[in-house]
């Protein structure tokens, strides 16, 4: 059974229109307000009445246990006439909080998202990144060595970079990492496969 764990709300917002006069920018002071909330006790404590929630959302009663089995036996009979895998893990990161990007085009500065938040574009959100002279990095998003993120969108939604980014979103070393609904345009993904644990991606990219 899949989940849209986006759909389940969250204990705290922060939405960057609350943070338009922000020296470092909008959306940089929300995720920064955000993380705040993450790392305090009350944010753990969310974070883990947040996976509760998801663990009793997934409960499934004997009838849809058992339409569950047989249609992974069909699926693993299929995917072994096709040579392929049909095994797919759950991924359901444990959220603290969520930071929203309205509609409308917004732009930011290089990104790193943070454990325990879900960054998500309303729908109609746009967002461009751009690249400073003293970026540290050559990607423009970056989830690395962290955990439990989510990064979606709800519909007509673009992420886009400056020329020059070696990569619009790098991802290595994370587990629990949901990416879902969004359009990516301006230089490649990266992954790096060994290192990630119990990540799903369903985007489209134009690189």
């Amino acid at each position: 059974m899949e989940l849209d764990t986006t759909k389940i709300p969250v204990a705290k917002t922060f939405s960057v229109t609350d943070y338009q006069s922000a020296p470092e920018g909008a959306l940089n002071a929300a995720l920064a307000a955000a993380t705040q909330y993450a790392r305090s006790v009350e944010g753990m404590i969310t974070a883990a009445l947040y996976a509760k929630h998801i663990t009793d959302c997934l409960a499934l009663t004997p009838e849809k246990a058992q339409a569950q089995a047989e249609r992974r036996a069909h699926q693993a009979q299929a995917a072994h006439e096709n040579g392929t895998s049909a095994h797919k893990t759950q991924v359901a990161p444990q959220i603290a909080c969520e930071v929203i990007i309205p509609s409308g085009h917004f732009t930011c500065s290089q990104l790193a998202l943070p454990s325990n938040i879900r960054l998500k574009l309303l729908a109609g959100a746009q967002l461009h990144l751009t690249k400073a002279e003293s970026a540290l990095s050559d990607s423009a998003m970056s989830i690395q060595r962290v955990h439990d993120v989510e990064l979606c969108g709800e519909g007509g939604n673009e992420i886009s970079c400056d020329p020059g980014f070696a990569a619009i979103l790098e991802i290595s070393a994370v587990r629990q990492v949901l990416i879902r609904g969004l359009h990516l345009a301006g230089a490649p993904v990266k992954i790096d496969k060994p290192s990630c644990h119990q990540v799903s991606i369903s985007i489209t990219a134009a690189n």
